[in-house]
């Protein structure tokens, strides 16, 4: 498996060698290279562009799970947002005609607004069923309290006063 390093190296050369296609092909627009925040968001969304911040952030858990597709795919999509932005100002927000051309310019293939990356190992919210000793009370807990449960924190019921604990499907 390839170290941080390696793979912040990949995707900063990706997004440089965009940005090189850009200065290339529009000699007279001005293309700053953005600001790369490589651990900057989590859940399902592999990337993010920031217009008027020149910032792009990418799921890192993303990234390592799927590192070829994603630096050949994410980083030239989110790329193509700043790029369509300085070019086509406001006209070139979103995944419209003008990001697709700048996209098609970038050398991506498969230019579609949504990724297709497995996702199935990534937490997004949810919930863990636990109960008590109360007849049939179950509880609808969210993952944040369920992971403190699970580093040791007691939770108990207001009713009963017992401690809860998970519901294991049967």
């Amino acid at each position: 498996m390839k170290t941080y390093a390696e793979i912040e190296k990949e995707v900063r050369g990706k997004v440089a060698e965009c940005y090189t296609v850009a200065r290339n092909t529009w000699p007279n627009k001005t293309f700053p290279f953005p600001k790369i925040i490589i651990n900057g968001i989590r859940g399902t969304t592999a990337g993010l562009a920031f217009y008027k911040e020149n910032l792009i952030k990418f799921n890192y858990g993303l990234l390592i799970r799927n590192p070829d597709e994603f630096i050949s795919r994410t980083c030239p999509h989110e790329c193509g947002h700043i790029i369509s932005f300085i070019i086509y100002g406001s006209r070139g927000i979103g995944h419209g005609n003008e990001w697709k051309s700048v996209c098609r310019i970038l050398g991506m293939k498969d230019i579609t607004r949504c990724h297709e990356y497995d996702v199935s190992q990534t937490r997004v919210g949810g919930s863990v069923s636990y109960s008590c000793n109360c007849h049939g009370r179950i509880f609808s807990i969210g993952m944040s309290i369920h992971h403190k449960i699970c580093m040791g924190q007691k939770r108990s019921c207001k009713h009963c006063k017992a401690v809860i604990k998970r519901k294991m499907d049967n």
